[in-house]
């Protein structure tokens, strides 16, 4: 589709580590330094940021000596694939804003990480949800930092399979970024 593109950003596989504290002190204040201008690697830091709590809960027999255990632990995106978290990102060639969505399914439909940046500094916006339907949903309402960047939650009773796209628009309705189907 015109005005998107596949973006991905070479850091992003060093978010777990960093979140782990693994990294030294030189390459960890490297990290927050990215950190701070690198809206895709905030998204995934925000994805990933439940392992250390879950982390902590296991103990060493969990891995070592159980008898149904894994050769090799599962990896984040296996365990994330099979809950059914999806993700969706897009840069608008237009308005130049990048938008990184993350959609994990609940009871009630779906939750929704929304990663922005490239927005006008202050300005309303929102995120809206639309079914393949047609129905359209809004999920969230915020206004942009000063630097035009938002990390908002939202929600929508619409499952991930329901959903056609997602839509970031500023409040007096121009579309700022169209993210395609989660996956």
């Amino acid at each position: 589709m015109a005005g998107r593109v596949a973006v991905r950003c070479p850091h992003e596989t060093e978010i777990g580590v960093y979140l782990l504290g693994s990294l030294d002190p030189g390459d960890r204040a490297e990290m927050q330094t990215h950190l701070a201008g690198c809206w895709l690697c905030r998204g995934t830091l925000a994805e990933l940021e439940w392992l250390p709590g879950l982390l902590s809960q296991l103990t060493q027999q969990a891995f070592i000596g159980a008898p149904d255990s894994p050769a090799e632990p599962p990896s984040p995106t296996s365990a994330a694939a099979r809950r059914g978290v999806t993700r969706s990102v897009a840069v608008d060639s237009r308005t130049s804003v990048q938008a990184c969505v993350t959609v994990t399914p609940v009871a009630t439909g779906s939750h929704l990480l929304l990663t922005l940046s490239g927005a006008d500094p202050g300005q309303r916006c929102q995120l809206i949800a639309i079914g393949k339907d047609g129905r359209q949903e809004v999920t969230a309402s915020w206004m942009t930092t000063d630097g035009g960047q938002a990390q908002v939650a939202g929600s929508t009773s619409l499952t991930s399979g329901q959903v056609q796209r997602l839509l970031v628009t500023a409040l007096k309705g121009k579309a700022l970024v169209s993210l395609p189907t989660p996956v």
